[in-house]
């Protein structure tokens, strides 16, 4: 898919250490949403397109913020913390 092209070509940037999260989030709606939604005028838009259109953007956002450890076991971060990030970014 070429979502996943245009973040593979941002990925040294969207998974850096200096880069403030806010920061990533805007230039992933800027940069990767909008090769994702190409064509969308000409979709017929259902619930199946949505989710897995918001699935995309998940797991953008899981490979950006990268895992959390807890009690020495690493686990991905919860669909509940990246949609509070991308809220967050976007106020």
């Amino acid at each position: 898919m070429n979502a996943n092209r245009a973040y593979h070509a941002l990925l040294h940037l969207l998974q850096s250490q200096l880069v403030l999260g806010a920061e990533k989030i805007k230039t992933s709606k800027k940069l990767v949403r909008p090769v994702a939604t190409y064509g969308a005028g000409s979709w017929k838009l259902n619930k199946s397109i949505v989710k897995r259109l918001a699935a995309i953007e998940r797991n953008f956002l899981r490979r950006m913020f990268e895992g959390i450890q807890e009690n020495e076991n690493w686990r991905k971060r919860f669909n509940s913390y990246l949609a509070n990030v991308e809220n967050m970014a976007s106020s």
